[in-house]
């Protein structure tokens, strides 16, 4: 196996998986903006841990499934104080999740999940990406008999 095939992946499977990436955070986005109600963190992780694993039975690429993952934590830090910053509104439901109760103000609130959203994103994109993405990958390999599970047939 080539290592640009590990990290990157096959060509049509990497843009499947950056398209699905892109595709996903922007119904979470528009979702959000919206003011739908649904659980956004939990489930924007849940769908790019699955993007993750997809990428690892494809030959997606390992950056991409750890992008991903990065992508979703990320997302889930900086995306709701950042709508509430541009809506100068401290209601709760634009306040990033933490231990401490502390309202920082919107401001605070954005530069807080900023911070916060690079640390954890690297963390859950090197480890909760990778974990996915050598399941999909573990996975893939077992079912090498079956002609379906090829990279080059989707």
């Amino acid at each position: 196996m080539r290592y640009r095939s590990l990290l990157i992946g096959e060509f049509p499977f990497y843009i499947y998986t950056l398209m699905a990436t892109a595709l996903l955070l922007a119904i979470f986005s528009l979702g959000f903006s919206a003011d739908v109600e649904f659980a956004f963190g939990t489930l924007i992780t849940l769908c790019m841990l699955t993007v993750a694993l997809y990428a690892g039975v494809k030959c997606g690429g390992l950056l991409i499934a750890q992008v991903a993952v990065f992508s979703a934590i990320f997302w889930r830090a900086v995306f709701p104080p950042l709508i509430g910053y541009l809506r100068w509104d401290d209601s709760s439901q634009y306040r990033t999740i933490r231990s401490a109760d502390i309202y920082l103000g919107p401001e605070g609130e954005l530069m807080w999940g900023i911070e916060a959203g690079i640390q954890y994103g690297v963390l859950a994109g090197v480890f909760l990406g990778s974990a996915a993405y050598g399941i999909g990958a573990l996975y893939r390999h077992l079912r090498r008999d079956d002609p379906s599970t090829y990279p080059g047939i989707i």
